[in-house]
């Protein structure tokens, strides 16, 4: 499937409240970069439960389209990703690249110049949601927000929150259980809570 086959649905749900636009179990989807554009109405889900497949490789990349994300979501205020299936950004042929980031001399890594894809990125939405999502085997970074406000991280490893101003009145990043390897950069907070990670007992 396409990634083009997915972007009526996603024009469609975002034209009507409480709407799921649904990735269904039982199937493997290898899509190109996509961009989701908002606004969309209230209480939007992005459910993914089929595999969900980046092309195999920098090789196999539409040429047309950037190599810096991979999915894209801008302008989409409380949106809900989540599934129970699995997004696989086959990132095995990118680490390789002799532009990659290798070992230097006594222990030491030295830089590479080339550009490789986040699997999802957020642009200036609020309000985001990620919840029971398997991310593996990416490029670069798992997920990554830009400009967004109240942002909740749970049951989720390498995720980078970077250049936000998010002034809520609540935590303007709450981290739950299950979580690691999360980068917070250049984010300024108020009036807010701050940064919060909340952790469940019994």
């Amino acid at each position: 499937m396409s990634a083009q086959a997915f972007l009526p649905a996603w024009k469609a749900a975002c034209e009507v409240e409480s709407a799921v636009v649904l990735v269904p179990a039982g199937y493997s989807f290898m899509i190109q970069s996509i961009q989701f554009n908002g606004p969309c109405n209230d209480g939007m889900t992005f459910q993914v439960d089929g595999v969900v497949l980046a092309p195999d490789g920098p090789e196999c990349w539409a040429k047309n389209s950037t190599k810096l994300q991979w999915t894209i979501f801008d302008r989409t205020d409380g949106l809900r990703v989540q599934g129970n299936s699995l997004i696989d950004g086959r990132g095995e042929n990118w680490w390789n690249l002799p532009c990659k980031p290798h070992r230097g001399p006594n222990g030491t890594t030295l830089p590479g110049p080339c550009e490789s894809p986040t699997a999802i990125r957020f642009f200036d939405s609020s309000r985001v949601s990620l919840r029971n999502l398997r991310i593996r085997n990416n490029p670069q970074f798992h997920v990554r927000f830009d400009g967004c406000e109240l942002v909740l991280v749970s049951g989720s490893q390498s995720v980078r929150i970077v250049n936000s101003l998010i002034s809520n009145g609540d935590d303007c990043v709450s981290i739950v259980s299950g979580c690691s390897d999360i980068e917070i950069e250049n984010v300024t907070c108020g009036p807010s809570h701050g940064i919060r990670q909340l952790i469940r007992i019994g």
